[in-house]
């Protein structure tokens, strides 16, 4: 699927030129969805046709639809580098998922739009404190006040009315998606580095997944 011509994206002024392919889904991305909206509400992600795809070079993540799904599409090594501004936006353009923005009355006021986008993000950062038992959310805030134009667009809400969403759903939750709280943690981090007995060199697989080469 190329973004512009097989699907439509959020933000797509800033993607449609790319003409960049998805690769094929790896099953282990999964779990960077249920980092996001927690183990109670795996169900939603199915009930929403939502997919996580590698689009390699892009140097960002996108929500996009079509061919019957909802995706999030995000470069691979931008991931790698930058933990706390992958998550910051990938809550972001998932919460344009679950906030369903994509239907409805298209002439809604696209600040609002942004912003329940960012509160719909705070709230993924506190399901993945939770998930992982370790704190990220002043890294991600960090990162935010940094990336955020401080006057705004016509597009974008200014700096001070995204931070203050940003914080808002992390200590308040979002409505979007009418998702269950995230009480208890799914993973183990000793899972990841036990790995076989024999000889491993580990390779990523995804921002926090890796395997084995023998």
């Amino acid at each position: 699927m190329t973004i512009g011509k097989d699907v439509f994206a959020f933000h797509e002024e800033k993607f449609r030129d790319l003409n960049m392919k998805m690769e094929a889904a790896i099953v282990s991305d999964v779990e960077i969805l249920v980092e996001l909206v927690g183990l109670p509400n795996t169900t939603k992600i199915n009930a929403l046709r939502l997919q996580i795809r590698r689009i390699l070079g892009l140097n960002n993540a996108a929500a996009l639809e079509g061919e019957g799904y909802r995706t999030i599409a995000y470069d691979p090594d931008w991931a790698a580098g930058d933990t706390p501004g992958f998550y910051l936006v990938l809550g972001h353009e998932a919460g344009h998922h679950f906030c369903g923005h994509s239907v409805g009355d298209v002439r809604r006021n696209r600040w609002q739009i942004e912003l329940e986008a960012d509160q719909f993000g705070g709230a993924s950062i506190k399901r993945f404190e939770v998930y992982h038992g370790r704190s990220l959310f002043g890294q991600v805030f960090a990162t935010a006040a940094s990336k955020y134009a401080e006057q705004g667009s016509s597009l974008y809400p200014p700096r001070a009315l995204r931070l203050e969403a940003l914080k808002r759903g992390y200590e308040q939750g979002s409505q979007c998606g009418g998702l269950a709280p995230v009480v208890e943690g799914g993973f183990s981090p000793g899972a990841r580095t036990t790995g076989p007995p024999t000889p491993c060199r580990p390779v990523r697989t995804g921002p926090t997944s890796y395997a084995c080469e023998h």
